[in-house]
């Protein structure tokens, strides 16, 4: 008789079949499986071809509160399937998906529609990652227009993936990341069958064909090898995989696909031409930051709070320069052991010290270009053992921060030296924490970076200023959007130190960029001026309100040599970049307000209380008592409670 097999039984209760000894492995021995035909039979489930699944939409909090056992189950079950711990904040569609590969033979392929949030959440990198070793990823596909699921409060994403166990197989494998920009009705007919197969056909041929950048009005086919995949989401500093954030190839607006076709023959990873990596940690910012007047009131020396100058090099501020006759003070100063008088003495006769300039906050750059004369702060560098500073008025200063307990915080405790920083320093530094103000800040002279910024270190100086141009071009602040993530009520956009390093942008070795002679003096031009927010350096709050004539004009011409000349974008695509700008750092600040404003709303909200308690007991159905409170086979006991004496309340 022909009828379908369908188990009832708790998926992650079921096994794949191995060979004929392991039949029945999944079901009790004295259980048989009921069939449609009234009939028991035993069967073995050998792998598959294909395994679909349509999860539960389920948060993990709810898991965490209502069925924490049974989660950790789950847990168990993957560590024994695949050797692989998950992150507790894992969802769980995530223990779907990898007990479903298990049936799988070969080749065969899953197809699960889920929650999109393992594209960018934290906990994604697992899944991410166990994808990328374990299978070729197929095609992930997600709307743009629409929920597929209207009772689903949830956005969600079909993710088509294909057992490979040939890790070169996988690394050159192209992923599809498809962007839907009509409705699935509109795009595979329901009232006509054949009409409706047909469709399937054309759009699963244009996905699986598709080995280049596509685009109509109905479709977005963006590709990625595995390969870059992995490296997108590799941090080499930890040595291990920390995920990536994938929506951005499907949710991204289309000029960001646009601008990554049309550089694709130029662009470079940013760590292909330089380091991005923390600033100063002191762990003490009260000790080791400090102002001259607090310098000159403790007579702290020069060499630690000032550093020599190689012989060529100019000094920032020239009224700040102390001349070293002779450079006989720098003989006995710390910097003797690490530098040689030939190199720092100058033709003149005289070793340059110039200070130990601090940029501590973003808000201390009001243009791009960073004047140091605006910088409040001088770092305190200290590289010689106590017996070397006795008779010194920093060894004093040192005892005086004994005193306060500085050197007993974890930070300064870890040093060797616990008064000793690292020298971090650069001339380009990045801007970890971004509100509505997108630049990146240079300068022309080595400063020292706090921990609240980035130090990007070049591997070649001669590119500074080309390299900080293009940065600072509008386009870029697109790519910022897209890597960054909100996680404070604020709508900071933040980005992680390892985040910029896979940035693409254009290399500034290449002969159309060095060929732009009139770069730097464009760039010129606008990083000398107070930089406004994107809002005011575009001249428009809406996207509608858009016009090539309103972007301040400096930065228009530096726009039109990056974006038109290098980037090749025509006037129009221009002005999707500015849009695009627009709309996703407004959309992030209007997401932060509308949160504060729900925070700060009085009274209760009876229809969502309401709600909350039907959830609360339909998620958890209240016990009874005492039956749900005992096991019949515990021995149990009985005690007399004395009775206590009234309570009143006053």
């Amino acid at each position: 008789e022909n009828y379908p097999i369908i188990i009832n039984e708790d998926f992650f209760n079921v096994e794949p079949t191995v060979n004929s000894n392991t039949i029945g492995k999944w079901i009790d021995i004295n259980q048989r499986l009921s069939l449609l035909a009234k009939k028991e039979k035993k069967i073995s489930i050998p792998p598959v071809n294909a395994f679909v699944g349509n999860p539960p939409y389920t948060r993990q909090e709810e898991m965490e509160e209502y069925i924490k056992e049974y989660k950790n189950k789950l847990i168990k079950k993957i560590e024994s399937e695949w050797d692989l711990s998950l992150g507790k904040r894992s969802s769980i569609y995530v223990y779907f998906m990898l007990h479903g590969i298990k049936f799988l033979k070969e080749g065969g392929r899953i197809g699960y529609i889920t929650s999109n949030s393992w594209l960018d959440v934290d906990y994604g990198k697992y899944l991410q990652e166990f994808l990328l070793k374990n299978t070729k990823i197929i095609a992930i596909i997600e709307s743009k227009v629409e929920r597929w699921f209207e009772d689903a409060d949830i956005n969600t994403v079909i993710t088509i993936a294909e057992k490979c166990s040939k890790e070169n197989e996988r690394n050159n494998n192209i992923v599809k990341f498809v962007q839907l920009k009509k409705r699935l009705e509109d795009i595979i007919p329901t009232t006509n069958e054949n009409e409706r197969w047909k469709a399937i056909d054309e759009l699963t041929n244009l996905i699986e064909n598709t080995n280049e950048y596509y685009e109509n009005e109905r479709i977005g086919i963006f590709i990625k090898t595995q390969k870059e995949l992995w490296e997108e989401g590799y941090d080499e500093e930890a040595r291990k995989y920390v995920g990536s954030k994938w929506g951005k190839y499907v949710r991204a607006p289309d000029i960001f696909f646009r601008i990554l076709e049309k550089g694709k023959r130029i662009f470079v990873p940013l760590n292909e031409v330089a380091e991005v990596r923390f600033g100063i940690k002191t762990g003490a910012n009260e000790f080791f930051y400090l102002t001259e007047e607090e310098i000159q009131k403790w007579g702290i020396e020069r060499e630690f709070w000032m550093h020599t100058i190689k012989r060529d090099e100019e000094a920032p501020v020239p009224e700040h320069v102390w001349k070293d006759r002779g450079g006989e003070y720098f003989k006995s100063s710390q910097y003797a052991k690490r530098m040689r008088l030939e190199d720092v003495l100058r033709d003149g006769g005289y070793v340059y010290w110039v200070p130990n300039y601090l940029i501590k906050s973003p808000r201390e750059c009001r243009s791009i270009l960073i004047d140091p004369k605006s910088l409040k702060y001088r770092v305190l560098l200290i590289h010689k053992d106590k017996s070397e500073l006795r008779g010194k008025n920093i060894l004093k200063y040192i005892e005086w921060g004994e005193s306060q307990g500085f050197h007993l915080g974890s930070t300064c405790a870890s040093r060797q030296k616990w008064y000793e920083l690292p020298e971090i320093k650069a001339e380009l530094i990045w801007v970890k924490g971004i509100w509505n103000r997108h630049f990146i800040p240079t300068a022309k002279f080595e400063l020292f970076i706090d921990q609240q910024l980035y130090a990007v270190q070049l591997n070649s100086k001669q590119q500074r200023d080309r390299l900080a141009a293009l940065l600072n071009s509008t386009y870029f602040a697109i790519f910022q959007e897209l890597i960054g993530r909100v996680t404070f009520g604020e709508g900071i956009l933040w980005i992680a130190v390892y985040e910029p390093t896979k940035l693409l942008i254009p290399d500034p070795g290449k002969k159309t960029v060095e060929n732009l002679t009139n770069l730097p003096k464009r760039f010129s031009e606008l990083a000398q001026r107070e930089i406004g927010t994107i809002f005011e350096e575009i001249g428009a709050y809406s996207s509608e309100d858009v016009s090539l004539d309103k972007v301040k004009s400096d930065r228009r011409e530096l726009d039109k040599l990056i974006m038109g000349e290098i980037l090749g974008l025509s006037k129009e695509e221009q002005l999707e970049v500015y849009r695009a700008v627009i709309d996703l750092v407004k959309s992030r600040i209007e997401k932060a307000k509308s949160v504060k404003r729900n925070e700060k709303k009085k009274g209760i909200n009876l229809e969502q209380l309401a709600e909350d308690i039907i959830k609360e007991i339909k998620l958890k159905p209240l016990p009874n008592f005492p039956d749900d409170y005992l096991n019949d086979l515990e021995i149990a006991e009985t005690r007399k409670v004395p009775s206590g004496r009234k309570v009143t309340m006053e």
